[in-house]
């Protein structure tokens, strides 16, 4: 899911009519269901990401040493790397390195997402109260 979606999404989820609040404090435990559900998903696929980048970037590492088997090149598209790069500057190299780069920003990307989620999980759980206090002040408008 693309996080522009989660924003259109909770832009119609965030709005609140307060000409009904009865019946906005009623969907307040389906829309937690959705975000949690979402939210759920996000995360394992954050979990997901990160763990590939671990094997890549030892793949990288090895692959920058000199050290990675030509079957394991081949599988990940790469050709033969001809420098001989010291142990102390593969660093270098792998901070540089384009797939590392992308991984690394598809996790960033990833991370916004279940940050963003958290957050909508937390304005709504807060918003059952938020409408009380609502019905309290038409309430107190009314003369009641």
């Amino acid at each position: 899911m693309k996080i522009e979606d989660i924003f259109e999404m909770w832009g119609e989820d965030a709005i609140v009519d307060p000409t009904d609040l009865s019946a906005e404090s009623v969907k307040v435990p389906k829309l937690h269901h959705k975000y949690y559900q979402i939210h759920s998903r996000e995360y394992m696929l954050l979990k997901k990401k990160q763990e590939e980048f671990k094997v890549l970037y030892r793949d990288k590492y090895e692959y920058y040493r000199g050290q990675l088997d030509y079957e394991t090149m081949k599988s990940r598209g790469w050709e033969p790397f001809e420098l001989k790069v010291m142990k102390g500057d593969v660093g270098i190299y792998m901070e540089a390195d384009t797939d590392i780069i992308n991984a690394n920003l598809s996790i960033a990307l990833q991370q916004e997402k279940v940050d963003v989620l958290k957050a909508i999980i937390k304005d709504l759980s807060q918003r059952s109260y938020h409408i009380n206090n609502a019905i309290d002040f038409q309430k107190f408008q009314m003369g009641a």
